[in-house]
């Protein structure tokens, strides 16, 4: 029998799966985001004419705004009410969608996509929440968690095909415009499907703690991409960084000393909780820095059309869904240390295979590369939340859980920060020498800020240009498969089992089959 659709009372199995559905489309389109605008960058960079750093901040910006304000909105919600703070996610991220769409500078897009990663961290945990709201019963949670998840992989392989479809045919602003119906479907809705999910927290939001973290990860990124963009001096640069460590060095002691600390510092206690969470953080910096080369190259520099570029992209994308799948098979024979190191070892090996790139020639090498690295870094996608979750005590899953979340959105970020800036000096170097320098140093200056800036101040060049992006991806490629290679050896000595002799669960982390374990635990 249904009951008052707005309370906080079980809803009849038709009204939770319908409600299901309005929570999972938000995960669809939140997934899809990001691809397209790695689709989109090249032709939005036609028409805005982005610096190189600018072009990272667009990229990054949005997963960074996500890592910093996942935890804090997620007390917010705890505090207002989910539903509340779901439909208000809902609908600033459709404004801030429009706002993207008809940016007419860099500036004012790099904004909008700012203020689109805080609608984001509004929606993830408030969904997810309600989720537990609607399905009181594990086996059924278990379940909806799984199609909600599911939805973020749906995303993953459908973006690049559905960018390249709207930019075939329409201006790359289109591509923000996509989940603008979705939301507003979600909004009207809502109300009448999903429960308050009123919280039972008390617990104060540390917004002092919540603003050092803040300022810790803005002042590192500017800095290093200061330092790329050679506009403010280097000393200036390096006094920003250095400003970001304070910045972080007095959250910790904040952590430690605040009696309702932003995060639990007591979970980094825990050897395989603070192990893997750091293989999680340091595999999505690999990820994130060359897989943003690895879309531009698509296009820049073998010359693909948006919608051909994403049709490739579906290769990554499926290899991805592939490891997800078989890592937690493997753990059935295999312990869980030994299957996240030997999927980081097939990942070193496919950016290995990519690092050789060194023009548009090499494209079925690239896509071969970057497909078996996406099939390494599946198995830690699917095990790494249940690790961390698994080596938490039960007051403190939700918190690892957000944790787990906000680390790899910040080490995404992070790697595009970091790998973008080193892959912007190696591109403006490879070029510098090849460029005329009787065009003027305002020309030259331009010149340096990408392939198409290059192609439009001197046209002559643009096979010059082309060569200098291959050049600059590869090396991004051999540094992350470097990185991660070393990555599998640190991962086999910090994530081995804490008992001489574990039991097959506590390989694992939890007591449950893997697949399910996670999601229902995350929420109890």
């Amino acid at each position: 029998m249904d009951t008052h659709p707005t309370g906080n009372v079980p809803l009849s199995p038709k009204r939770r799966w319908w409600g299901l559905l309005v929570l999972a489309l938000p995960a669809l389109i939140v997934s899809m985001d990001q691809n397209v605008l790695y689709l989109a960058l090249p032709e939005l960079s036609r028409e805005l004419t982005p610096t190189l750093v600018e072009q990272l901040w667009m990229t990054d910006v949005y997963g960074l705004m996500v890592a910093m304000f996942l935890i804090p909105l997620g007390a917010v919600s705890d505090r207002w009410g989910h539903r509340r703070v779901l439909l208000l996610g809902a609908a600033a991220f459709a404004g801030c969608s429009v706002l993207a769409a008809f940016a007419p500078t860099s500036e004012l897009l790099i904004a909008a996509r700012a203020l689109l990663g805080v609608a984001g961290a509004m929606l993830a945990p408030s969904a997810l929440a309600l989720i537990t709201a609607l399905f009181s019963d594990a086996g059924e949670r278990a379940k909806a968690v799984g199609l909600w998840m599911t939805c973020f992989m749906v995303g993953m392989a459908a973006g690049p095909i559905v960018g390249g479809l709207l930019l075939r045919w329409f201006w790359w602003g289109s591509v923000f415009l996509l989940g603008i119906p979705v939301m507003l479907a979600l909004i009207l809705l809502g109300p009448s499907l999903l429960p308050r999910g009123n919280a039972r927290s008390t617990t104060r939001t540390d917004l002092g703690g919540a603003a050092l973290s803040a300022l810790a990860v803005l002042a590192l990124v500017f800095g290093i991409k200061s330092v790329t963009a050679g506009d403010i001096p280097p000393v200036m640069a390096v006094a920003i960084m250095v400003a970001g460590l304070a910045c972080a060095g007095a959250f910790i002691a904040r952590l430690c000393r605040h009696p309702e600390p932003l995060v639990p510092i007591a979970l980094f206690a825990n050897r395989r909780f603070t192990a893997a969470l750091c293989v999680m953080m340091v595999s999505a910096v690999a990820i994130g820095g060359s897989y943003f080369f690895f879309t531009q190259y698509l296009q820049l520099v073998a010359n693909l059309s948006a919608l051909h570029a994403g049709v490739v992209l579906v290769a990554p994308a499926v290899a991805f869904a592939a490891g997800a799948v078989l890592g937690p098979l493997l753990t059935a024979r295999v312990p869980m240390h030994y299957v996240l190191a030997g999927g980081l070892v097939v990942a070193a090996i496919g950016l290995g295979t990519a690092a050789v790139v060194r023009s548009g020639d090499d494209l079925l090498l690239a896509v071969l590369g970057f497909s078996l690295a996406f099939l390494g870094f599946g198995p830690g996608a699917a095990l790494g939340t249940d690790l961390v979750v698994g080596s938490a005590r039960a007051e403190e899953v939700g918190s690892a859980s957000a944790l787990s979340e906000t680390g790899t959105e910040l080490g995404s970020a992070l790697g595009v920060a970091i790998l973008g800036s080193l892959g912007a000096v190696l591109y403006r170097q490879n070029l510098n020498a090849t460029l005329p320098h009787e065009a003027g140093t305002p020309a030259l200056e331009s010149a340096l800020d990408g392939v198409i800036a290059t192609e439009t101040v001197v046209p002559g060049l643009a096979w010059a240009a082309e060569s200098a992006y291959a050049s600059a991806f590869g090396w991004v490629a051999a540094i992350a498969a470097g990185l991660l290679a070393v990555l599998a050896l640190v991962t086999i000595h910090a994530l081995r089992p804490l008992s001489t002799a574990p039991t097959d669960g506590q390989m694992a982390g939890i007591s449950r089959p893997m697949p399910h374990a996670s999601h229902s635990q995350q929420k109890d």
